[in-house]
Order: C-alpha cells, then structure tokens, then sequence
C-alpha cells in the first residue's frame, strides 16, 4: 500500500539527537534565543506556489494542496499537513488515507488509537481506576513505544518522497508502519491522540483541557542549537503539561522553564515573566 497521499492538487529538521533516558539533556546553557516564527516561515517559502491558499478562520497559516497548514500554536492536527521550513517531506494526519484507487480506508494512526482506547479501557476496569487517570503520561510513552527515534530510517523514508517531488505529501501512517519518527512525527501522533481524546463521546468522560503543537528553533549568539516541534497540554485547572517523546519529557513546565539544560519550552511572554520573578 502506498502512503504516499493520492487526490488533491497534483503535481527543519533537528540538528539535535535527542537521549533515550527520560529528562536527560544535553547542556545548552542559558543564553539562548527562541524563534517562535517557523510556521510563519513556511508560510513565505510557500507563497509564491500555486498549491498555497492564504489563511482563513479555520487554517490560520493557510492551505497547502488543500489541506490546511499544521503550525505552532494549533489545537487541530487531523486533516491537516505539516511541513518543514525548507522543502522535506509534507506529512499528512488522517484517520482515513486515500488509496491510489481513490477509494479511503482507515489509516494507520487511526487503528493506534484504538487500540490505545481498547487496551486502556480493559485494563482501568481491572484495576478499578478511572480512565483518565495518568492519561498524559500514557499517550506520551505510547507515542514512544510505537516511534523510536531513528534519524537515518526516518531519512530513508523522506529520500523515497523527495524523489518524486519536494514537500511530497506522505501520511504519517509511513512513518508509523516503519515504527520510527524524529520530533515532528512523534508530536503529530501526540497531537492526534489528544486530539481524539478530547473529541471522543464514547466514552464515559471526554478527557478536559485543551493541547496545543509547539515548534521552535533555538540559537546561542554564537551557533545554532537546531529547531524542534514538541506538545503542550494545558488542564482546567491551568496546569501546563510538556509532551516531548523525542527529548523523553513529560513534565509540568514549571518543573523545566527554569532548567537551562532543557529546551527552551516556555512562550516569550512565560519566559519573560520566570525571568523577571527570578531578579
């Protein structure tokens, strides 16, 4: 089966290598500069092509190939596509993949999801605890059993693409057969996942909060440090939740914002408000 998207119009990635321990970093020190424009970037490398639709109220970075841009900040991934600063591959979300024959089925990312819910079902009741109970930390170490990081098959895959075309659209379920991902594939499956969660009325308690796609790109005076795509989760109670398989975080972002060996996770306007505490 192919994964690469068929209809539709036709015709950044990290520098960093994450650890696999969970909360180990790598020292970045404290004098770095977060730039939270990437999506704006993409967004004026993909002007002037004629499968660019400006923004509207439901894609706020605009269209590409008839799919609304997946970009930092945004609470919806399924349907949309995710692209990189410079030409890679364009990763489709969708619970539904499009054959060659035109006819749609089920993907990949879907039946996970499911599967997720069934086994967490069966296993709340015998223990006798609520369904939600712990589900952050459930989804973000499934992401991680289901996608290893694996920069160079994860290259194999984005190569196949590349040969037909640059920003080639290919479903994240690519990825997911292979069972491998680097930051952006594993943060889209997060995204999907609470996505559903949130959505989902067939279960007994849809999961409160809202989540959010976070990307960046990080930089000292004196290098580069790479960019980086991670999610955010905020619960009623105004806790804010890092979701990040690849860097293996799961944490409050209180418990990160001031570690200067963690990434630069907080927004310019929660920075600056830790900074100015600290004085």
């Amino acid at each position: 089966m192919s994964h690469f998207e068929h209809g539709g119009r036709t015709n950044d990635s990290a520098s960093y290598q994450p650890p696999e321990s969970t909360g180990a970093f790598p020292s970045f020190g404290d004098n770095r500069q977060a730039n939270w424009q990437r999506t704006v970037s993409i967004q004026n490398r993909l002007r002037p092509s004629p499968e660019f639709v400006p923004p509207d109220a439901q894609a706020p970075y605009g269209y590409f190939c008839d799919r609304p841009i997946i970009g930092s900040g945004m609470s919806k991934v399924d349907g949309g596509v995710y692209l990189g600063a410079s030409a890679r591959e364009a990763i489709v979300v969708s619970e539904n993949i499009r054959l060659p024959s035109g006819e749609m089925r089920e993907g990949l990312v879907s039946k996970a999801y499911r599967l997720f819910i069934l086994e967490r079902e069966k296993r709340c009741k015998a223990e006798g605890k609520p369904f939600f109970m712990n589900v952050l930390e459930d989804v973000y170490k499934e992401v991680r059993r289901l996608m290893k990081y694996d920069a160079a098959k994860v290259d194999e895959i984005v190569d196949e693409a590349m040969k037909i075309r640059p920003d080639q659209k290919i479903y994240l379920d690519a990825f997911l057969m292979h069972r491998v991902g680097v930051c952006r594939h594993q943060a889209l499956l997060v995204g999907f996942f609470l996505e559903k969660l949130l959505q989902d009325r067939t279960l007994d308690h849809r999961l409160k909060g809202e989540f959010s796609l976070e990307r960046n790109s990080v930089a000292t005076p004196t290098r580069a440090i790479g960019a980086h795509v991670w999610v955010r989760f905020t619960s009623r109670d105004g806790s804010i939740y890092i979701l990040d398989p690849a860097q293996g975080v799961f944490d409050r972002l209180e418990n990160v914002i001031g570690n200067p060996a963690a990434w630069v996770y907080a927004r310019p306007e929660e920075l600056k408000a830790f900074r100015a505490a600290q004085r």
